[in-house]
């Protein structure tokens, strides 16, 4: 597996915001992308690409198309769609609290971090991403 594959299977975050961002991409041609289509362009399995549009279609961002030419499109524009929602919709669920160490002082800080993620993710859209310096929002302070 190469290093962007396993950066994507690390981080449903990014990987779930690829796969809107390419879906908005092809749509601009497409009425519609398959599945294949996406996971090709971004070099991911198509189950992953398909757990994840299943989270996105069940959030309400995506829509699926079914039948010999289906796919997906955007369900809103990008503009509507706040990086808090892409979040919410892959979740990874609670953490698990059978685990020690490292690994429960890292959960641990994302527990204490989620509030405060929650608010500056609902302040930027997907077409934020797309288009803007993350600078602008003066929510990363040096």
């Amino acid at each position: 597996m190469n290093a962007s594959k396993r950066r994507l299977f690390a981080e449903p975050l990014f990987a779930a915001l690829e796969v809107l961002l390419e879906v908005a991409r092809q749509t601009e041609t497409e009425r519609v992308v398959p599945v294949p289509k996406i996971a090709a362009a971004l070099n991911i399995s198509v189950s992953y690409v398909e757990k994840l549009a299943r989270d996105l279609g069940r959030a309400g961002l995506i829509k699926a198309e079914r039948g010999v030419y289906g796919g997906f499109r955007l369900n809103k524009p990008l503009e509507e769609i706040s990086v808090a929602a892409v979040a919410d919709a892959v979740d990874v669920g609670p953490p698990n609290e059978d685990v020690s160490g490292s690994r429960a002082q890292a959960q641990n800080l994302r527990g204490q971090l989620a509030p405060y993620n929650q608010r500056v993710l609902a302040r930027i859209t997907v077409a934020d991403v797309v288009k803007t310096n993350l600078d602008e929002y003066k929510i990363f302070e040096k």
